[in-house]
């Protein structure tokens, strides 16, 4: 009976041990799941971020380049305006250099100076066309003749008794259309 009532108390103690080994593992398995759930939902919160910021580099790049690209076609575009704008007023210009060799052009500084109270003052021409102008200075004795280089034609008077200065230069008129051309032509970016 010592041994039935030994046998009767291992019995006991190996279901009581079995009982705290089943308590204690699904213990174990409880907070090991846990700390997976744990590690899980870090690794995911990590991941979405780590692709948050990939695609948040991602449209920066994209948006970059395009941008890159919108400046490098309006920098293409500009200077193939400013080319065609260039090759216009080069064509304007060889023609104006002609035509300051025409009997139109004479005509034209005759009127103009027929036109012009010269009194006192400096009469500045090109010095292509100083023959023009001889018999003009003659003719007013207090209008000095002063001579230039310029791109085209035309003169300019200094009125010294007024202090007043007229332009009637080509290359002046030349130089303004050209650039109410590039402000109003409309070839615009």
């Amino acid at each position: 009976m010592e041994n039935e009532i030994l046998d009767g108390i291992v019995k006991d103690v190996d279901e009581q041990v079995e009982l705290v080994v089943n308590q204690i593992d699904y213990e174990i398995k409880q907070m090991h799941e846990e700390q997976l759930s744990i590690f899980k939902e870090g690794l995911k919160k990590e991941q979405e971020s780590y692709l948050d910021k990939e695609l948040d580099d991602l449209q920066m790049l994209t948006v970059t380049k395009s941008s890159k690209a919108k400046l490098k076609t309006k920098r293409d575009l500009l200077s193939l305006r400013e080319e065609l704008v260039n090759e216009l007023f080069k064509d304007l210009a060889a023609k104006l250099q002609a035509y300051c060799k025409t009997a139109e052009y004479k005509t034209m500084i005759e009127k103009t100076l027929g036109k012009l109270k010269a009194d006192q003052g400096e009469l500045v021409v090109d010095e292509n066309d100083k023959a023009l102008y001889e018999s003009f200075v003659k003719e007013h004795k207090d209008v000095v003749l002063k001579v230039v280089k310029y791109r085209f034609g035309g003169f300019k008077y200094v009125d010294t008794k007024d202090n007043v200065e007229y332009d009637y230069t080509l290359d002046t008129r030349f130089d303004e259309q050209t650039e109410w051309f590039k402000d109003h032509s409309g070839l615009t970016i």
